[in-house]
């Protein structure tokens, strides 16, 4: 079992966020290329992983990275194409996606921190 209670400086977590961020960026843009048309589904999703080992390995305190990466590339993702949405309602279809993809990654860590 992992020691949740980390003492990591400021500086250090901010380094994390940050690192995480950009890597969640990353590894959606490399998952955004595997997307099977015309169903826009894709088999695996990398920035999944990602999200899950830095919550497994650092805990909580990484959570805010994860959001900005996900917002983020949802920003990215919005910004680079037309969809048939208002701004509106792609911001509602982002916190949905936001929360599932925190969601995902909290519950794994959890799970893993209970059982292994």
């Amino acid at each position: 079992m992992i020691n949740k209670q980390r003492n990591f400086t400021i500086l250090h977590t901010l380094f994390l966020n940050t690192i995480l961020a950009g890597l969640y960026i990353a590894f959606a843009q490399l998952g955004s290329l595997l997307i099977i048309p015309p169903a826009d589904a894709t088999l695996f999703w990398p920035a999944a992983g990602i999200a899950f080992a830095f919550v497994y390995l650092y805990g909580f305190a990484i959570l805010p990275g994860l959001l900005a990466g996900v917002l983020a590339y949802q920003y990215l993702i919005f910004s680079l194409n037309e969809p048939p949405w208002t701004f509106s309602q792609h911001l509602i279809l982002t916190g949905f996606f936001t929360s599932g993809v925190l969601v995902h990654s909290i519950l794994g860590a959890v799970l893993c921190w209970r059982f292994l």
